[in-house]
């Protein structure tokens, strides 16, 4: 048997020709490797022939991912600074009589302000023309996108029996305008929701943190489908559209000041079903652009 099996490698052997060739490579490879060595070039070649091909295409895509990143870091700082003044100033949740929704008619007023100053923020970003027609879109995409997001974890953490208080916020109306000018992006927003979690259980959190980006999902696609019924309702769905589907993946992201962080700690299984196709949605989305 081994006479058989020497006799038929020899065969191999012989018919391949000798392995002591002459080669460059056969100082750092072994001479059993080089035929992986031929594949593995072959193979490296062909890829960096596709990469040559597309190299337009992968710079822009490497681009869109830095853009998302660096503008998801924004949100991160905004969300930090918010943190620092509230601590710094010593803020508390007042108790305030409500009027409309839960809300006290000082809160109201807050919220109707800032329904102004979202609208101009945004229409600063996307430098929108300055017509009555379109401060009305921004005006009403505005408050439906931003307004029923926040106000999604109001209605829950108050149903959970936490104190909230909504107040105008100067230093994140300053950053909206001053992002939207110079970045195209209106970071930050003009009021902000605090509320009282005394011991509250992961849970109650993690439902009152999932309320927000759940709204932003259903307003992205109620928005893309406005979009069918063209003119002045296309319009308004194409801004509510990128609006709250920015919102949606930004808001899941599982890192602290974001909603994503408290829903990952309450239900994994629920945060990846709603996290993972939308960061994909939005990729592919913004990859079309």
């Amino acid at each position: 048997g081994t006479q058989r099996a020497e006799g038929f490698a020899g065969l191999i052997l012989q018919a391949r020709g000798t392995t002591e060739k002459n080669l460059p490579t056969a100082g750092f490879i072994p001479p059993q490797y080089m035929a992986l060595a031929a594949v593995l070039t072959s193979i490296a070649v062909l890829l960096l022939q596709i990469l040559i091909a597309n190299i337009a295409f992968l710079a822009q895509l490497a681009l869109k991912f830095l853009r998302f990143f660096a503008e998801l870091l924004g949100e991160h700082v905004v969300g930090i600074l918010d943190e620092k003044e509230v601590a710094a100033r010593r803020l508390a949740v007042r108790k305030l009589e409500p009027q409309f929704l839960g809300l006290s008619s000082t809160e109201l007023l807050v919220i109707e302000g800032a329904v102004i100053i979202v609208a101009l923020a945004f229409m600063l970003a996307d430098r929108a023309a300055l017509t009555l027609e379109m401060v009305l879109i921004y005006l009403a995409v505005g408050a439906v996108s931003v307004v029923l997001h926040d106000f999604a974890h109001r209605y829950f953490a108050s149903r959970h029996g936490q104190d909230a208080d909504t107040r105008f916020w100067g230093l994140g109306t300053l950053i909206m305008f001053v992002t939207a000018w110079l970045f195209g992006n209106a970071f930050g927003q003009p009021y902000r929701n605090l509320v009282n979690r005394n011991d509250e259980d992961l849970r109650k959190a993690g439902i009152e943190m999932v309320a927000g980006p759940v709204v932003s999902i259903i307003l992205t696609f109620v928005f893309l489908a406005m979009v069918t019924l063209g003119g002045t309702w296309a319009i308004a769905g194409g801004i509510g559209f990128t609006i709250n589907l920015i919102m949606a993946v930004y808001s899941l992201m599982p890192i602290r000041t974001m909603d994503g962080l408290e829903i990952w700690r309450w239900n994994r299984g629920l945060y990846l079903a709603l996290f993972v196709p939308m960061i994909v949605f939005y990729f592919y989305v913004f990859s079309m652009v």
